[in-house]
């Protein structure tokens, strides 16, 4: 279940999938999952090659849900 309360996080930071999904209250699965079905949108990052998710769609995927 989504956590509660919003996220506080930075609008422009950029968060790893996992970082994202415990500031969500949701597994990485999950937010693999919303990443497929394009629920939620994830950028690259050049230098390691990981996804990662910016603060402002994180809250915009909170406010979604509440």
């Amino acid at each position: 279940m989504m956590t509660e309360t919003e996220p506080q996080v930075a609008d422009t930071g950029r968060y790893p999938v996992g970082r994202a999904a415990e500031l969500l209250g949701v597994s990485r699965s999950t937010i693999k999952r919303w990443v497929t079905s394009g629920r939620i949108n994830c950028g690259w990052s050049k230098v390691n090659c990981r996804k990662f998710i910016t603060g402002a769609e994180i809250k915009r995927v909170w406010r979604e849900y509440y």
